[in-house]
Order: C-alpha cells, then sequence, then structure tokens
C-alpha cells in the first residue's frame, strides 16, 4: 500500500484524493480508500470532509450523466445511495463517524443521521448539497462560520 496525495480522473471528472491509500485489487483495478486509523476529532472532521468532496463529485457526475434522474430536490432520501451504488459511481455507502457510522440521509439533522440532503444556505436552491451530521446531531460545520460545507 502506498499512502499518497494523488489525482485521479474518475468518468471526465478530475478528483484529488489526499491522504488516502492506493492498493490494487485482484482485478488489477486500482482502488482508493480512506485511511483506516482516525485518531483524534480533527482527524475525524477531515475525512468526512474528504468524504463529502467525492461523494459531491459523484452526484455531480451522476447528474451530468443522468439528466433524466438527477439528484434534487425530490430525491427521495430512503433510496438516496441507490442509483450511485447501481451505477457503479460508488462502490461502498458513505458512513459518517461523526455519528456512530451511520450512512442515513434525512432531509434535516440528528442524533443517528450520517448525512443531509438539503440546502446550506436556506432559501437557496443552487445550494442543494449533501452534508454531514456532527457529533452534536447538527449540520457539520468545520469553518464555525454559520455555513455548513
Amino acid at each position: 500500500m502506498i499512502r499518497a496525495t494523488a489525482v485521479g480522473v474518475f468518468g471526465g471528472v478530475c478528483v484529488v484524493l489526499a491522504g488516502c491509500e492506493r492498493k490494487m485489487a485482484a482485478n488489477s483495478e486500482i482502488v482508493y480508500t480512506a485511511p483506516i486509523a482516525i485518531r483524534d476529532d480533527r482527524s475525524i472532521e477531515e475525512g468526512v470532509q474528504m468524504q463529502l468532496h467525492m461523494t459531491r463529485a459523484l452526484i455531480q457526475l451522476h447528474k451530468i450523466q443522468n439528466p433524466d434522474t438527477p439528484y434534487d430536490a425530490d430525491t427521495r432520501l430512503d433510496t438516496f445511495w441507490d442509483a450511485l451504488v447501481q451505477g457503479s459511481y460508488i462502490k461502498v455507502i458513505p458512513t459518517n463517524p461523526m455519528q456512530n457510522n451511520s450512512s442515513k440521509v434525512a432531509a434535516k439533522p440528528a442524533h443517528g443521521i450520517g448525512w443531509v440532503w438539503a440546502e446550506s444556505i436556506p432559501g437557496n436552491a443552487r445550494s442543494l448539497s449533501l452534508l454531514a451530521v456532527d457529533v452534536n446531531g447538527h449540520l457539520f460545520d468545520p469553518n464555525r462560520d454559520g455555513i455548513p460545507n
């Protein structure tokens, strides 16, 4: 395994993978995984930020490649991950270590919910995005500026 910062192109989208491990799978496919050992709260937050970055990029790629079934305000939350998994955009559903590794998606943050599909700026439909839930059951705001990202 190699621990590195890598830039990859996945389906035409350039993605930066910082601090990931690169492995060669049995089928000669290169697989990037997040570091397994998370030691402190800051590392957990950085890992969640990386997951959000990657997952948001894959949602955007899905929107571009599947304009008839985009991720939008009408996306069903109980089957949120299905299109990404079935379309091979992701192999493993992301979990949020700040919420006991929950992969649940909801419209509002709460304990036990890993992710929120909502506007990061209320009233701004263009800010619709996947957001994380922090350890307190609120929207994750790593910059502590009042705008979850």
